[in-house]
C-alpha cells in the first residue's frame, strides 16, 4: 500500500512539471522566417540577355535588358567612357542609343543598374562600337599613248592621296575614299608615273570634284573611262592640264576653277601641245632630260650634263616647251606624232572639253 502511494505521487510531481512556466520556451528553436528579409522569394535581380551593340556614326540602336526577379525593378542607364551618346529611355529596359558623328572608329561604354523593392542591386556593362562612315568612289581608268605596265597612278584631291598599279594593258583601278562629312568640292586629280627607266616620265588629268564623281558612279560607287573620258592619261590629258594651270596661275582646285579655265584656254594650242608631247615622249625613248637652259652656252666643256626630270615639269616649262613645239611644228616627225593621238583616240577627249 505504501509502494502505491509513493509512485503516485511520482506521477504527480512529473504532471505538474510538464505544466510549468512559459520560461522553459526559449530553449525550443524557432523556424519561422516570416520577418526575414532574404528569404529565397527575394533574392539579387539578374540581368540576362544583354550584348554589346555596335551601331554607325549619327545612327541610333536599341539595347533590351532582360531582369529576373519576382517583384518590381528600376532601371539606371548612364556612359562611363567614350564620345558622348545620347541616351533616350535611361530608366527603362529600352534603351535608345544615337551615336556621334566621328572621324575615326570609336568605343564607348554603358553601365546599366537594377535595383528591386528590397534595394538589391546588380549591375552590367555594354559595349558601344561606333563605325565610322565615308563617301567613296572606285575610279577605273587607263593610260595611252605611252607604256607605263608596273607603274602607278595616284588620285589626289584636298590631302588625300589614294593609289594603284598600273596593269600590263595599261588599266588601273583606284579608289577615293573620305569621312562623310569632309568637304566634297575638291577636284580631284590623277598622275600616272612610269617605273624604273620610265620613273622620268608622268602623265596628268583633271577629272571632276569628288561629289561629282560619286554622283556619276551611281549605286555601285564605280566609274570607267567609258563613262568619264578624264579618267584616260594620255599626253593629249597631260597637254590639257598643263594648258588649265597656265591659264589659271595655278593648280585647279575646284569645279569653277576647272569651268572658267576650260572656256578660256587656247584649244589649237593645247591640241599642238599634245601632239609635241607624244612626240617628245617618243623621241626620247621614253627617257626624258631636259633640253639644255635658254642662255646657256652649249659647249660641252662649260656645260653640265643634264639631269632627268619629271616630262611634266618639262612640258610646263613654258620657253622651254615653246621652243621645242616650234622647232617640231610641221615636221614629218610632227605628223606621225599626231597621227597617234588619233589612232589612241586621246583626242576623243575633245568631245568632252571642247
Amino acid at each position: 500500500m505504501k509502494n502505491k502511494f509513493t509512485l503516485s505521487c511520482i506521477a504527480l510531481s512529473l504532471l505538474l512539471a510538464g505544466c510549468g512556466s512559459d520560461d522553459s520556451s526559449s530553449d525550443i528553436p524557432n523556424n519561422d522566417n516570416s520577418g526575414d528579409k532574404t528569404t529565397d522569394t527575394d533574392k539579387v535581380p539578374v540581368i540576362a540577355n544583354i550584348s554589346d551593340i555596335t551601331v554607325d556614326e549619327k545612327a541610333t540602336a536599341t539595347i533590351t535588358a532582360d531582369v529576373e526577379d519576382e517583384g518590381e525593378v528600376t532601371f539606371v542607364w548612364e556612359q562611363i567612357s567614350g564620345p558622348d551618346l545620347a541616351l533616350e529611355g535611361a530608366n527603362s529596359n529600352k534603351l535608345d542609343v544615337t551615336a556621334p558623328a566621328t572621324t575615326d572608329n570609336e568605343v564607348a561604354k554603358l553601365r546599366l543598374t537594377v535595383t528591386d523593392a528590397s534595394e538589391q542591386t546588380a549591375t552590367t556593362d555594354v559595349t558601344v562600337n561606333i563605325n565610322q562612315l565615308f563617301d567613296q568612289v572606285t575610279l577605273e581608268g587607263r593610260v595611252i599613248g605611252v607604256d607605263l605596265a608596273g607603274g602607278s597612278v595616284s588620285a589626289q584631291y584636298d590631302e588625300n592621296n589614294s593609289v594603284a598599279q598600273i596593269d600590263e594593258d595599261g588599266e588601273f583601278s583606284v579608289s577615293l575614299k573620305q569621312d562623310d562629312d569632309a568637304p566634297t568640292s575638291a577636284i580631284v586629280s590623277l598622275y600616272a608615273q612610269g617605273v624604273d627607266d620610265k620613273s622620268t616620265i608622268e602623265l596628268q588629268s583633271y577629272t571632276l570634284s569628288f561629289a561629282s564623281l560619286q554622283s556619276q558612279a551611281g549605286d555601285d560607287n564605280k566609274l570607267s573611262d567609258d563613262e568619264l573620258i578624264q579618267l584616260q592619261l594620255s599626253p593629249f590629258s597631260s597637254a590639257t592640264a598643263a594648258s588649265l594651270e597656265a591659264h589659271n596661275g595655278d593648280t585647279i582646285k575646284t569645279l569653277e576653277q576647272l569651268q572658267q579655265s576650260l572656256v578660256s584656254i587656247d584649244h589649237g594650242h593645247r591640241m599642238n601641245s599634245a601632239i609635241v608631247y607624244q612626240l617628245y615622249l617618243d623621241e626620247q625613248n621614253l627617257t626624258v632630260t631636259p633640253p639644255p637652259v635658254s642662255g646657256l652656252a652649249s659647249d660641252s666643256d662649260t656645260v653640265p650634263p643634264p639631269t632627268p626630270q619629271s616630262s611634266l615639269d618639262w612640258l610646263k616649262d613654258t620657253e622651254v616647251f615653246s621652243q621645242y613645239l616650234e622647232e617640231k611644228m610641221g615636221s614629218p616627225e610632227y605628223a606621225d606624232a599626231k597621227a597617234k593621238l588619233f589612232e589612241t583616240e586621246q583626242l576623243s577627249v575633245i568631245l568632252i572639253f571642247p
